[in-house]
């Protein structure tokens, strides 16, 4: 059966529509033909009628009637649709109840197109809305009742439904149809209707709900409506009602529904819960109505069909007719529905014009109005309003009588309003005709405010009148005359002000003319001025005038701001400021020539003191220009603070004159120095010969550190490294370094020789020859190089002595570090070649070499030198690395692509050049490197895809990185057969192994290539399948015999019993000549006395994991190795090992221990099994087969494995010991300045964290302030210690300070963070040997996971390490990565490397000491351990370890790719050049550092590079820190008393560098400061990462700073964000001092590459380190940071280029080892750190402290007292003062807080600058000329001008207290802390005290103590900043503090510390200002 079809929808409810009143309801329990009709009331609910009318669509209704309490309810929601029990439209019960009550019509509306399609029936395609009505049942209250509520139903509906709940019982049916036959009468039906013969009601549906006889519809159809005889009167009267029917209804059906049609009985039914007869009866129904309802024809006399509204609007009006009376005509209530409607738009529609009329935009007329406008607007409403009568389709008849009305109406309001109009353009002339009358009659002049008076009484009456004259007249209108009348009265006012104004002017011009001529000649006495300083004051002068003006003015107009100034007086003006301005440029121009004077005279010191010129002493004159453009800046940002901005062109242009002229002077005494260098060279040359002969040591040292010296100052000067006495020089400073015995005669002889000739023309032939001959001993090889390489670096030696130089170098076997010279030779050719063709001369030599030789003639004698020897040499292969990596390697692939062809077609020709050969061979690696660097994921991914053909895995379709071209040119170039194309491609596989590729990914990727690379498939390979290239177990002994039993049992198909690997060892031993394993004493039984030994327990094992285990990862085990399996596991359960061995067998088998599981290859993504972790799990399976065969006291490691449980009390390998103890040793013995241990003394928080105190140890209680109050934060809960802090929040640890502490070894495995420090190490243990150990250690304990034993150990000691298994794989996978940046090698050859330390473990004697129980025999075992570790060079290493397996190889391919060919055939080297094809290593600094850390003995021999490493990540750090400093002095030099905290929070950098560049107008300083400020910005952010704290604080983050940052950030202090800074100088100085300190720290003569610090200890003050037993010692100097140069610092990045000390092995099987001269690089890496590198004094947060405006007191709580220790102070002589001169001076009464505000950072600036003791007599200005950081001040001729010279030091602390005491404060920002109220008993205490009259005697001085108070709140209270004053704090001990300076007068401090109330607190003193302020303000007096 299909599925029901039902139309959701979202609102199923119903709402009442018509019910009978609540008159009629009151007496509803009688019968209503009872009841009178009067009291019948049929109500409409509004709801329902608003619903209705929102739908403007047509509406056609279902409505049903019938017996109440029979299911009407339930089958109108199945009509509706409803499919939801919860969600039906009209409620239903099946109790019995009425659950419908008058009329109910549904919110649903269903268009007809959903409703005709439900229940499966056919979609009748029409917008008509169907909606559905449930009425209360018949017979609940009588027929009348029925009638009543049924009439409006009946006429609305289109579908009636009459249901019948039972059988046909005639009479009662029709009885019940009577109801509405009775309805059907009361109509009245008019002639048109009757002529119409229109039926009133719709379609009648008859519905018997349960038929259950076979009669026919029609058969009852035929019976109940067919007329029948008449029999009785009963009869006559059911006809007559048969005939009502047939004549009010459409249509009459009759539906039959089976009696049985319920499937399934519920409270509540739905159409799906009946059978299908009756859900077939119910479509056919449906069908039937749909058709029915989709008849849209008018009814009722109506012109369209009728709507929703129409519906609501008619049963309203039928409702009513019916309430008044029985009958109802439906054509004249339609027609009274139309009246109605037609009446409400007339209404509107009126209302809307007049609305129009009023909103009009008329066309003013002086002479009348627009009435054109009206009248069109009427005809265009008129006939708007008919379209609006005719589109609501009413009859002809209301049409025309609406229109009639409307119209009418309309015409009387146009009509009214042009009358309007009229008589307004009369009233409006009459109006002005008064106004004018009235103000003729006013007399002038006036007051502007009279006169205004006067004029506004006429005009309020005027628009009163107007008001009252426009009511009634549309807006638009009435605005247009009101703008006329207010023009109108607008002019006539304006014209009496002119009037009036015109006499007021003229007596205010004179008055202003007499006041500015005498403020004039006052500004010229204080002349120069700056332009803006003129301006303003100017300005003020003007303004002040301009009172004056405006004063007189104002007296008769008493208002002026709007008044302008006259422009004759401003001519005025003018003529004054040219004249000012004039002089003003003279007084500059005088000023600035003694500025420029002195500043010449200061460079000129300067540069004498950082560039002192002399005899020892030379410069690089680039430098001193460099200096020379930075002191120009300088002086230029100086200068632009000073003078104005108008002549600093001009005074730029004069001191850079004299300042070059100074330079050049300086230069020129510089350069007769240098020239005098070339003979000191000479003179050291003698002197070395002279002190060889001597031999005395220390005289040698001294000269070679004078040596060191001059050649490093001498290379910074151009020209003087290319001299050859230079060069000479360097030779014989090499022979003293090299440490020869004895330096050849020979070559002193030659010296000599050449020191008697022309040193000039030293570089001949026959000095070069006698040179060389001189060095050709062995020992001096490398002494001969350096030789070749210095002369071929200072100049273009003649050719025949190049030839000589490249004989040497091409013809034999290249030098020990020959790299350079060579690479040198090649760059240089290049450079020539190119210069001439443009072009790379080693790609044409691939194409045409003989082109590139005619070119070179230098490269044609080379290649020459290499035809003479054989291609496959040493020499050659030298070269071809070096071209390789100099010249192809920084190409991309699709440059190198176009030379491909040319390279591979110079391998196929038979002659050809060596160079082109060798150069092809270097291209071809290269971009074989170059296309699988860019496609190694690519070629991974076809190796997945080739294992993954059989799984379940989808594969992808790899694609390349480059074009489908290249992969073409690639493919058809493979084809050309050839010897060497073949080493081409074995040499892409080679590079891919070095890509962590396996030997079986390489295997499978040839396999794979049908495309892109088919000829891969032809390279022949061996059947072995395996994921690891080698075997590990063939380094153990016999394992021989383990493969041989494997293959044994594996050809064999049935078992034998009697066979097993003991028996069949024995038997094969047995075959030996040697009888030497018959009498060994077995490890381990086994039955019939067969023994196994450990070695064969693991080689058995071993088998195991190669030939089973290790396939899994490759492929799934045959029938056959399944079969071995099941024989395995049975040998081995049979076997007499230990059940550790066992365990561990069984779990290999069956893959399930979790640390060496391997999943199998259909069972993982492409992403598991890598090689990475493949390889290590080879380890760690082979480690733990080797500790599992041996017994477990052989070692600790195989008692981690067997017995953990006994080991949880050792101490356990590689565990830290107590890292807290160390560090505290560390810290306590640190020596103070006299070298005495000054000890700590230690704290513990409250939250447990411990703390240290240095010095005394101890700190001031909680609460206490002291001398030596400090405070500081816990570092973990951040709470308060020391100063501040709560009592019990810390406690103290020692009683007395301490030195050191015992250190504590805890038993037990300890947790430990995963470290990824390269160094990091425990105890005495190497890096290389821990990281091993520790891998093992955690290798052996995780075997022992899950298990409870290994669960408690590791819970040991209180850890926590979550899963125990996840924890070790963790520090595994953490040491394999670290061993591999260690050694610096790929995952393959760590594995061998970890490989051969585990098989030569089995080889070690048994250990009796395999209980570390004791810290000792730890540490010795650990010390043993990292002994056997020496892994010197690790390509070697590998190499030979894969020599000793190369039984396990069945394919020569495997043997090419690896470089371990077991050919000698040199025929086959020659054809084939293996040497040039070997793989190599790129050189860098990860070789460099394992280089040096895996040969012990290299921390030894180059200390230095130990020191160089463990800094090298942080050290490029220290040279952001001059740019930092340089930007931090500008801001202070710039900001330090001139801004307080607030503003520089506030003003970012971007606003700073602005300012000073006035908006960016001066150019050179806003350059200038914008590169400074880049560099600091990027110095910080990229120092901000590594700084975490600073002393006791940490730092989550430092934020990164920008131009919007706030300035704070550049100022250094302690707290705030200034902090950064302090803790970003204090890291980076630190870092210096740290590094520098470790490099002095090596012990003297050990290090060669310092001899530069080697000197006598009588030159070396008492404090220097490292000293020895002969007085030597390494010696840096200190320098405080504020004294530091920029060369001071150590100005490192890391390059590349030193990286060429080195060169790569020249073997065939060790192209990737890579040997370097460490002296060498040593030795520059020293000079470049160390020379001239001093110790910093980080004096920063004193030298730098940011000294913040109104902070003074802050710093120095005492300043005034102990400024008055340097300088005896006496009061300001105000009498003796001229008071002419008191013009804007400090001391006149007119001083403004303006000017108090700039002066006081002046006067807080000079008094902070005192710090010794000084004559008071001295004059402030004659000290600030004197002070070079007070300069400033005394260009500013503004601040000189506020004191006259008679004003002394001893009177600054009165200047300071005038300027403070003249100052607005306001203390309304306050914190509320000092706040505090005071009680009324304290009010009471004070005022009683204190005496406000000027005579007061016993009593306080009011002023006095306003006075301290005032002080003590600006210089302290209201500092933010403020620290150390508690608000409990007595408030009398602060204000008489003398030394705080506080109290006015010292003779009233006894009377107020005397009466002052003791219990008045800190935190109360803005309550005690603020009642003293309110008091004198009521008591007049004031301070």
């Amino acid at each position: 059966m299909s599925k029901t079809s039902t139309f959701k929808v979202l609102n199923m409810n119903s709402l009442k529509w018509i019910v009978i009143s609540d008159e009629y309801n009151k007496s509803q329990d009688d019968d209503i033909n009872e009841v009178a009709k009067s009291d019948i009331c049929i109500k409409v609910e509004k709801n329902a009628t608003d619903l209705l009318s929102t739908k403007n669509e047509t509406v056609n209704l279902i409505s049903i009637f019938g017996p109440a309490r029979t299911g009407k309810s339930t089958f109108m929601n199945i009509i509706a649709g409803v499919d939801d029990h919860d969600n039906e439209i009209f409620k239903s019960s099946s109790a019995l109840e009425t659950v419908t009550t008058g009329v109910d019509i549904s919110e649903t509306f269903l268009p007809l197109r959903e409703f005709s399609k439900l229940n499966d029936n056919p979609e009748i395609d029409s917008n008509i809305l169907v909606g559905f009505i449930d009425t209360e049942g018949q017979g609940n209250k009588g027929d009348e009742f029925d009638i009543y509520l049924f009439s409006p139903i009946l006429v609305t509906s289109k579908i009636v439904i009459f249901w019948w709940p039972g059988m046909l019982q005639l009479n009662t049916i029709l009885n019940n149809l009577g109801a509405i036959t009775t309805s059907a009468k009361r109509i009245t039906r008019g002639t048109q209707d009757q002529h119409q013969n229109t039926k009133p009601y719709g379609h009648l549906h008859i519905i018997f709900s349960s038929w259950n006889n076979n009669n026919t519809p029609d058969d009852v159809k035929k019976l109940l409506l067919e007329p029948q005889a008449v029999n009785r009167e009963k009869d006559k009267e059911h006809n007559s009602i048969r005939e009502l029917l047939n004549d009010c209804f459409e249509s009459i059906d009759i539906w039959l529904f089976p009696a049985n049609g319920l499937m399934q009985a519920r409270e509540r039914l739905l159409f799906e819960d009946f059978n299908d007869n009756w859900k077939q009866t119910f479509r056919d129904m449906r069908k039937k109505i749909s058709e029915q309802l989709s008849i849209n024809k008018p009814k009722h006399s109506a012109e369209k069909p009728w709507t929703g509204r129409d519906i609501a609007e008619f049963t309203e009006l039928l409702c009513k007719t019916l309430t008044s009376s029985e009958n109802y005509a439906i054509t004249s209530i339609f027609e009274r529905m139309q009246y109605i409607r037609a009446k409400t738009l007339a209404k509107n529609a009126l209302n809307d014009f007049r609305a129009l009329i009023n909103e009009m935009k008329f066309q003013y007329k002086a002479e009348g109005c627009d009435y054109e406008g009206i009248s069109a607007c009427l005809c265009k409403e008129l006939e708007k309003f008919k379209e609006m009568l005719k589109l609501e389709s009413f009859s002809d008849k209301v049409v025309n009588e609406i229109y009639a009305i409307y119209s009418k109406s309309a015409c009387l309001i146009t009509s009214d309003l042009k009358t309007k109009f009229t008589k307004l353009i009369i009233e409006v002339q009459n109006l002005q005709k008064q106004f004018d009358e009235y103000i003729s009659s006013i007399e002038f002049p006036l007051l502007k405010t009279d006169l205004a008076m006067l004029l506004n009484e006429p005009t309020q009456l005027l628009w009163c009148d107007f008001n009252e004259i426009v009511r009634d007249i549309p807006k638009d209108l009435v605005q247009q005359y009101r703008k006329e009348l207010e023009n109108f009265v607008q002019r006539k006012t304006q014209y009496l002000e002119k009037e009036n104004e015109k006499e007021i002017i003229s007596f205010a011009e004179n008055k202003m003319k007499e006041y500015l001529e005498k403020l004039v000649k006052k500004l010229e006495k204080r002349l120069p001025m700056k332009e803006n300083k003129l301006k303003s004051e100017w300005l003020i002068s003007f303004k002040q005038s301009e009172e004056v003006y405006f004063n007189s003015y104002a007296s008769f107009n008493n208002f002026y701001e709007d008044t302008a100034l006259p422009g004759n007086l401003h001519i005025l003006a003018d003529s004054f400021l040219e004249s000012l301005v004039e002089n003003n440029s003279t007084a500059w121009e005088n000023k600035a020539d003694e500025f420029i004077k002195r500043a010449g005279m200061q460079f000129k010191q300067a540069l004498a003191f950082n560039f002192p010129v002399n005899d020892k002493k030379i410069f690089n004159n680039v430098v001193i220009e460099q200096y020379l453009q930075e002191e120009i800046l300088k002086f230029s940002y100086k200068a632009s603070n000073i003078f104005p901005h108008t002549i600093m062109n001009n005074i730029y242009t004069k001191y850079k004159k004299i300042f070059s002229f100074i330079v050049t002077k300086h230069q020129e005494e510089n350069n007769k120095n240098i020239k005098e260098n070339p003979k000191k060279i000479e003179r050291y040359i003698l002197d070395w010969d002279i002190l060889l002969d001597a031999n005395v040591r220390n005289d040698l040292e001294r000269w070679q550190h004078e040596v060191d010296e001059l050649l490093f100052i001498s290379t910074t000067i151009p020209g003087l490294a290319n001299l050859p006495s230079f060069q000479l020089l360097c030779i014989c400073n090499d022979l003293i370094n090299l440490d020869a015995i004895t330096v050849p005669s020979s070559f002193r002889r030659t010296v000599r020789s050449i020191l008697r000739r022309d040193t000039e023309n030293m570089l001949s032939e026959q000095f070069v020859i006698e040179i060389l001959k001189s060095l050709e001993s062995k020992e001096l090889k490398f002494v001969q190089m350096l030789f070749i390489s210095r002369c071929l670096g200072i100049m273009a030696p003649t050719f025949p002595i190049r030839q000589l130089f490249y004989k040497l170098l091409f013809e034999n076997r290249p030098f020990v570090f020959a790299s350079p010279i060579i690479r040198y030779i090649f760059f240089t050719e290049n450079e020539k070649y190119q210069e001439e063709e443009h072009r790379n001369a080693f790609f044409d030599l691939i194409k045409t070499p003989q082109i590139v030789f005619e070119s070179s003639l230098d490269l044609k004698i080379i290649n020459d030198l290499l035809r003479e020897n054989d291609l496959d040499s040493k020499i050659a292969a030298l070269s071809c690395d070096i071209i390789q990596k100099t010249f192809f390697v920084d190409h991309k692939l699709d440059e190198l692509h176009h030379n491909f062809s040319n390279a591979v077609n110079s391998l196929s020709i038979t002659i050809v050049e060596p160079l082109q050969i060798i150069s092809a061979i270097a291209f071809l690696k290269e971009y074989v490197r170059t296309f699988c660097d860019e496609n190694k994921i690519t070629l991974k991914e076809y190796v997945r895809n080739f294992r993954n053909k059989k799984s379940t895995f989808k594969a992808k379709v790899p694609s390349f990185t480059c074009t489908s071209e290249i992969i073409r040119d690639i493919n058809d170039l493979m084809k050309l057969k050839c010897s060497r194309i073949h080493s081409l491609k074995i040499y892409f596989l080679k590079y891919l192994r070095s890509c962590d590729f396996s030997m079986q990914d390489i295997k499978d990727l040839c396999e794979s290539q049908e495309q892109p690379f088919p000829w891969l498939k032809e390279i022949s390979w061996g059947d072995k399948v395996n994921r690891l290239s080698f075997n590990p177990y063939w380094l153990h002994q016999d394992y021989k015999y383990a493969e041989d039993y494997y293959y044994h049992i594996y050809n064999i198909y049935e078992a034998d019993t009697n066979m097993n690997f003991a028996s069949y060892l024995e038997m094969e031993r047995s075959k030996m000549p040697n009888m030497i394993y018959k009498i060994l004493d077995w490890g381990f039984g086994w039955p019939n006395n067969k023994l196994l030994q450990k070695n064969d327990l693991v080689t058995f094992a071993g088998v195991i994991v190669v030939r089973l285990h290790y396939i899994r990862a490759s492929r799934k085990w045959t029938d056959n190795e399944k079969r071995i399996v099941n024989c395995l596991t049975t040998e081995i359960e049979a076997m007499n090992v230990s059940p550790i061995y066992k365990n561990m067998l069984k779990k290999l088998l069956s893959n399930s221990n979790s640390l060496i599981q391997l999943l199998e290859e259909d069972e993982v993504s492409p992403e598991d099994n890598t090689i990475d972790e493949f390889l290590m799990k080879s380890v760690i399976v082979h480690l733990i087969i080797l500790h599992s065969s041996i017994q477990n006291d052989t070692s600790p490691l195989a008692a981690y494995l067997h017995q953990l449980q006994v080991c949880q009390n050792d101490f356990i390998l590689t565990c830290p010991s107590d890292v807290e103890g160390v560090v505290m040793n560390a810290v306590a013995s640190f020596r103070d300045d006299n070298g005495a241990e000054s000890g700590v003394t230690r704290y513990r928080c409250i939250c447990g964290e411990k703390f240290i105190v240095l010095d005394c140890g101890d700190f001031a209680k909680p609460g206490e302030r002291n001398s030596i109050s400090i405070s500081g934060k816990c570092l973990k809960c951040k709470k308060v210690i020391g100063y501040g802090s709560i009592e019990g929040d810390y406690t103290r640890l020692d009683a007395k300070k301490i030195t050191s502490v015992p250190i504590k070894h805890d038993p037990g495995y300890i947790v430990k963070r995963i470290s990824n420090e390269k160094t990091h190490n425990v105890r005495m243990m190497t890096p290389q040997a821990y990281r091993i150990l520790h891998l093992f250690v955690h290798t052996l304990l995780g075997a022992s996971v899950p298990s409870s034993i290994a669960s408690k150990f590791f819970a040991k000691n209180g850890n926590s390490v979550g899963c125990p298994m996840k924890y070790c794989l963790n520090h595994i996978r953490n040491d394999w990565k670290i061993l591999k940046e260690i050694f610096n090698c790929n995952n393959e050859q760590l594995a061998l490397i970890l490989h051969s330390v585990i098989s030569s473990m089995i080889k070690k004697p048994a250990s009796y000491e395999w209980r570390l129980d004791t810290p000792e025999k730890r540490e010795e075992w650990e010390f043993q351990f990292s002994k056997e570790i020496d892994i010197p060079n690790v390509v070697v290493m590998t190499q030979n370890i894969r020599n000793k397996m190369s039984k396990d190889r069945i394919s020569l391919t495997e043997e090419e790719i690896d470089d371990i060919l077991s050919v000698k055939d040199q025929k086959y080297h020659h054809e084939n050049l293996l040497r040039l094809w070997r793989k190599i290593k790129d050189v860098d600094f990860k070789s460099l550092s394992a280089y040096y850390l895996i040969d012990n003995n290299n921390k030894a021999k180059f200390p230095f590079l130990g020191v160089f490493f463990r800094y090298k990540k942080k050290l490029h750090l220290i040279k952001n820190i001059f740019p930092i400093l340089k930007f931090v002095q500008i801001l202070k030099t710039r900001l330090e008393y001139q801004i307080t905290r607030q503003e520089a929070r506030e003003m970012t950098f971007d606003n700073f560098i602005s300012q000073e560049s006035n908006n960016g107008e001066l150019q050179e300083i806003s350059l200038a400061l914008n590169s400074a400020f880049k560099a600091f910005a990027e110095s910080w952010n990229m120092v901000v990462p590594y700084v975490k704290r600073y002393q006791c604080l940490q730092f989550e983050t430092i934020p990164q700073i920008s131009y919007s940052s706030s300035v704070m950030f550049g100022l250094a202090e302690e707290k705030d964000v200034g902090i950064y800074l302090c803790a970003i100088i204090s890291y980076l100085t630190e870092l210096q001092n740290q590094f520098l300190d470790e490099t002095i720290a090596i012990p003297f003569g050990l290090c060669r590459s310092l001899k530069f610090l080697e000197t006598n200890v009588e030159n070396i003050p008492s404090t220097s380190t490292a000293q020895n037993d002969d007085g030597i010692q390494y010696y840096l100097q200190t320098v405080q940071i504020q004294h530091a140069q920029p060369t001071n610092f150590i100005d490192y990045e890391w390059n590349d280029k030193i990286l060429q000390y080195s060169q790569r092995n020249l073997e065939i099987r060790y192209g990737e080892d890579i040997v370097f001269d460490l002296y060498q690089i040593e030795k520059e890496l020293a000079h470049q750190l160390v020379f001239n590198k001093f110790l910093i004094s980080n004096t920063f947060n004193t030298s730098f402290r940011f000294p913040y405006y109104e902070e003074m007191f802050l710093r120095d709580f005492n300043i005034l007292t102990n400024f008055e220790k340097f300088v005896a102070q006496e009061p300001l002589p105000i009498a003796s003062i001229n008071s002419s001169d008191l013009y804007n001076h400090v001391l006149d009464k007119l001083f403004s807080s303006e000017n108090a505000s700039r002066m006081l950072p002046a006067l807080e600036m000079i008094i902070c600058n005192v710090n010794f003791e000084m004559n008071g007599e001295i004059s402030i200005k004659g000290y600030i000329s004197q002070q070079m950081n007070l300069s400033i001040f005394t260009e500013n001729a503004e601040f000189c001008g506020m004191f006259s010279a008679d004003l002394r030091l001893k009177h600054l602390i009165s200047l300071y207290e005038r300027a403070e005491s003249m100052k607005a404060f306001s203390f309304n920002d306050i914190d509320a802390k000092y706040r505090k109220p005071l009680s009324r008993n304290m009010n009471i205490q004070i005022l009683e005290v204190i005496a406000f009259e000027k005579q007061f005697k016993n009593q306080i001085s009011a002023c006095e103590l306003f006075i301290a108070l005032k002080r003590f709140l600006a210089r302290y209270l209201m500092a933010e900043s403020l620290e150390y004053i508690s608000t409990n704090d007595k408030l009398i001990n602060y204000i008489i503090d003398e030394d705080l300076g506080c109290w006015p007068s010292s003779s009233s401090l006894k009377i107020a510390k005397y009466l002052f109330p003791s219990e008045i607190q800190v935190g109360q003193t803005y309550s005690v200002y603020e009642l003293l302020s309110s008091r004198q303000t009521s008591n007049q007096y004031s301070v």
